[in-house]
């Protein structure tokens, strides 16, 4: 019950909420208001992959701030993450908002059904048999990682910076940006040479962050 009203509470706080720059998705929404990351920093799918093979484990009877997963039939990379916060009531990010500003919002479970578990095409081309075009629904129960090796801490370093930017907590800095870019390139370098079990999981957050830096730069220069 009390994890319940802590989640209601977080879902006020940030309902609405959207920042300075095009990058967070559903999937960095999903982990950061399930408190299984600490920024908001875009995530690409392949990251998205590797934390929940990592990190998370599949419920059948999800409790609140369990993470939803929407997964097509016939190609099992997800589409699209939110946030169970009770029978009716999600949490998510519709989507990184390329073209317009898209915020952070409480939604229902009707609207989340009408609109990508059984979207518009299925029940236009398959109203007989919807199973054949609906998407699946999963749900998991994450921890948040507690991994002590150096490349994270950098990693994590990078993500904090450009997470401040994203809140407006911090002014852009051109100089840091080059900075953070060449941070990227030293962490790719370097594992190239490392047996670190978490190696493939790092190396989706170096693609994750190229995007998110590529969206600020966009903007910006």
């Amino acid at each position: 019950f009390g994890r319940s009203i802590d989640f209601l509470k977080r879902a006020d706080e940030l309902n609405g909420v959207s920042y300075a720059y095009t990058g967070p998705n559903c999937f960095s929404t999903a982990l950061y208001f399930s408190k299984v990351s600490d920024f908001n920093v875009g995530v690409d799918v392949l990251e998205f992959e590797s934390f929940l093979e990592l990190h998370c484990k599949k419920v059948e009877h999800p409790y609140a701030g369990d993470l939803g997963v929407i997964k097509p039939r016939l190609n099992y990379s997800p589409i699209h993450s939110f946030v169970h916060l009770d029978e009716d009531t999600i949490f998510e990010k519709q989507g990184v908002g390329e073209f317009e500003v898209i915020p952070l919002q409480v939604n229902s479970y009707i609207n989340l059904h009408y609109r990508v578990v059984v979207p518009d095409y299925c029940r236009r081309y398959s109203p007989d048999d919807l199973s054949l075009c609906s998407n699946i629904v999963e749900h998991y129960r994450c921890s948040h990682p507690r991994i002590s090796e150096n490349l994270n801490d950098k990693i994590q370093k990078i993500k904090k910076t450009i997470f401040e930017w994203l809140e407006q907590k911090t002014e852009f800095d051109a100089d840091v940006f080059i900075q953070l870019s060449d941070k990227i390139l030293q962490i790719e370098a370097e594992l190239q040479n490392t047996d670190s079990k978490y190696k493939t999981h790092y190396s989706t957050q170096i693609v994750s962050l190229k995007k998110q830096l590529r969206y600020i730069e966009i903007s910006e220069f």
